[in-house]
C-alpha cells in the first residue's frame, strides 16, 4: 500500500529525529562561527560572514552524513543480532512461527485482559521485516508482553517478564497511536518482502497496516522512522534482557 508520507501524524512526537536535526544545526553553527572568527583574526581577506556561511554548509553536510552512517550501522547490527537469535527450522511441521504470527494478528483486547477503550486506540503493534532468509516478526501489546519470532525458527517469547522489555513494549504501542490514522485497513497479512518492513497496528476497530522500505525507515526518510526506531529499541532490550549471563 502507499502511505500518505507527506503528511505528519497528528499528535506524533518524533523527538529522536527532531533532536538529531537540532543537534546537527547547533554543531554546524558553533563550528561555522569558530571558523569565521579564525578567518577574521588571521586577516584572510574574505568576509567573515561569507566564511561563516560556507563553513556552516560544509559542517552540516558532514555531520548529517555521519549521522546517516551511524543509523545504518545501528540497523545492520540489529539485523545481525536478529539473525544470531534465529536458527534453521528442522521441519516445517515443528516450526510454530505461522501459528504464533496468526494468533498475534487475530488476538483481541479482551483476550489480553485489557479493559474497553477508544475504538481506534492501539492495544498491540506488530513490526515485521523481510530478509533474504525469511522474516523477523516483533509482537508487542499494551500489557507489556513482547516476543520476537523468526520464520526460520527460533526467537524470543515472553519478554514481558522483564521490566525493561515491558516498558519498551508499552512505549512502542503508545507511540503507534498517532500513526494509525495514516495506515490503511488490513484485510490480509502477507509476509514482509525482503528489504521491507510492515507495521500492523491492532485496534478494536480493526487492524491497520503500512509497508515501507527498511532503508527508508532506518535512514529517517519517512514520517514512520521514529516508530521504526521504537521497535528497534524493543528488539535490543529483548536481546539484552534475555541473553545468557555468560555473554
Amino acid at each position: 500500500m502507499s502511505s500518505p508520507m507527506s503528511l505528519r501524524p497528528q499528535g506524533a512526537r518524533p523527538f529522536a529525529s527532531l533532536f538529531v536535526q537540532i543537534a546537527v544545526y547547533a554543531i554546524g553553527l558553533v563550528g561555522a562561527a569558530a571558523t569565521g572568527i579564525v578567518a577574521q583574526r588571521n586577516g584572510l581577506g574574505v568576509s567573515a560572514f561569507v566564511v561563516f556561511l560556507v563553513a556552516f554548509f560544509v559542517y552540516t553536510r558532514i555531520i548529517a552524513a555521519v549521522v546517516t552512517l551511524v543509523r545504518r550501522f545501528y540497523v545492520r547490527v540489529t539485523k545481525l543480532r536478529m539473525k544470531k537469535l534465529g536458527a534453521p527450522a528442522v521441519s516445517k511441521n515443528v516450526n510454530p512461527f505461522v501459528g504464533l504470527r496468526e494468533r498475534a494478528l487475530r488476538i483481541s483486547a479482551a483476550s489480553l485482559g485489557l479493559g474497553t477503550s477508544a475504538q481506534t486506540q492501539p492495544f498491540g503493534v506488530i513490526m515485521e521485516t523481510g530478509f533474504s532468509e525469511g522474516v523477523a516478526t516483533l509482537v508487542c501489546f499494551a500489557t507489556g508482553d513482547a516476543s520476537l519470532y523468526f520464520s526460520t525458527g527460533g526467537g524470543i517469547i515472553g519478554g514481558g517478564g522483564h521490566e525493561a522489555v515491558r516498558q519498551a513494549a508499552k512505549r512502542f504501542v503508545e507511540e503507534s497511536d498517532p500513526y494509525s490514522a495514516l495506515m490503511a485497513p488490513a484485510a490480509e497479512y502477507p509476509l514482509a518482502k525482503p528489504g521491507r518492513t510492515v507495521f500492523y497496528v491492532l485496534t478494536a476497530a480493526g487492524t491497520r497496516s503500512a509497508d515501507f522500505l527498511e532503508d527508508d525507515l532506518g535512514d529517517g526518510r519517512t514520517e514512520f522512522s521514529p516508530l521504526f526506531f521504537a521497535g528497534q529499541d524493543v528488539i535490543t532490550t529483548l536481546r539484552e534482557s534475555t541473553k545468557p549471563a555468560s555473554e
